[in-house]
């Protein structure tokens, strides 16, 4: 039996990063459950209200970065007061093709322990784990911002959206194999009989011989 594939609101619900929806006018128009979460707002009392109103871009230099339309823009690392608390951020804006001046913002916590790295003899171990974290970030950029879109086309146009998210997974699927490269754990191990092993193999060679 086929699994029902879930639909766009669910897919952004599920989200970890918070996804913003801003009009031409940088009101807000949409947000998922992330952000009401980081805003510390809900749906109904962010959607209408003016992004500056709600985020002070000032602070860090992004609301006249954020005023060139339509010009991508990616900020990591960067302080933000949201929700009454003091955070450190990575925050990217996309355009929404075909839409001038509508812009899909996402905002993640950049503190995170992964992005830590030690001046030690592992320390080369850690990169790509580093690097991984800073590819998928745009990735869940892309993915989000094509969510959003699907829900303005139709049915037929919705399977370019869906083959955007299709590849975005891919992409990550591929990235979370770069991460297993850096990571420090170690996978648990046990004692073998050799021969037991050996015996077992060669029984299953016999086996598709026959």
């Amino acid at each position: 039996m086929p699994h029902r594939k879930p639909s766009s609101d669910e897919q952004l619900a599920g989200l970890l990063f918070a996804v913003v929806l801003i009009d031409p006018d940088q009101c807000i128009a949409e947000v998922n459950h992330a952000a009401e979460d980081m805003l510390g707002r809900s749906s109904k009392r962010l959607c209408g209200q003016l992004l500056t109103d709600i985020i002070d871009l000032d602070q860090v230099g992004l609301a006249e970065k954020l005023s060139v339309r339509d010009a991508p823009l990616v900020a990591r690392g960067i302080q933000l007061k949201l929700g009454g608390y003091d955070r450190q951020i990575n925050f990217t804006a996309s355009s929404v093709l075909g839409n001038a001046g509508w812009r899909v913002l996402t905002l993640s916590d950049a503190g995170r322990d992964d992005m830590r790295s030690d001046v030690d003899a592992s320390s080369a171990l850690k990169a790509p784990a580093i690097l991984a974290h800073e590819i998928k970030n745009p990735l869940s950029a892309i993915r989000g911002a094509g969510q959003l879109i699907a829900r303005k086309l139709d049915e037929n146009d919705r399977r370019l959206t869906s083959m955007i998210a299709d590849e975005v997974d891919r992409i990550a699927r591929l990235i979370d194999r770069m991460q297993e490269l850096g990571s420090s754990s170690v996978e648990p191990v046990k004692p073998v009989n050799l021969h037991e092993f050996y015996s077992q193999r060669n029984g299953q060679r016999q086996g598709c011989c026959r």
